[in-house]
């Protein structure tokens, strides 16, 4: 996951977000919502 962080979503952010919110793209943050995303499936399967 760090790779797909420091190749991936990094070089994007230079390009997308301003100097002054890139602080807030952390491979914490990453990490967190990649794994709520994750979570998320098994919970809508045990739902349904």
């Amino acid at each position: 996951m760090r790779a797909k962080y420091e190749e991936i979503l990094v070089p994007r952010a230079e390009v997308l977000f301003d100097p002054e919110e890139r602080q807030y793209i952390t491979f914490g943050a990453f990490f967190a919502n990649t794994m709520f995303h994750e979570v998320a499936h098994g919970k809508a399967n045990m739902i349904r």
